[in-house]
């Protein structure tokens, strides 16, 4: 999938490649924190999934603004978590394709 603005959701087809996997949650991560990986998570959250940002994941040039939009997304509307807690969540779910 290609991208061509902040979000991964605009105007691709990343929704239905999810609903193709029937998928119900979403794992972000991404750079520019404060611009990408924001308007990626509103536009999951827009299309009702679960999302998780991985905070060790997302950086941006300027860690003020990355700090404070990851406190936002996590006190607004998505589950911020570590990658370990979030790897060992993952390995308990059998994947199925």
């Amino acid at each position: 999938m290609e991208k061509t603005c902040l979000s991964a959701f605009f105007q691709t087809n990343s929704e239905s490649a999810q609903r193709a996997l029937n998928a119900d949650t979403v794992l972000i991560t991404g750079m520019l924190t404060n611009q990408c990986v924001v308007a990626t998570s509103k536009d999951a959250m827009f299309c009702d999934f679960k999302l998780t940002v991985i905070e060790e994941s997302t950086g941006t040039p300027m860690p003020h603004l990355r700090d404070t939009r990851i406190e936002m997304m996590h006190g607004g509307w998505c589950a911020v978590r570590g990658l370990e807690s979030t790897l060992g969540e993952i390995s308990q779910f059998s994947i199925i394709y």
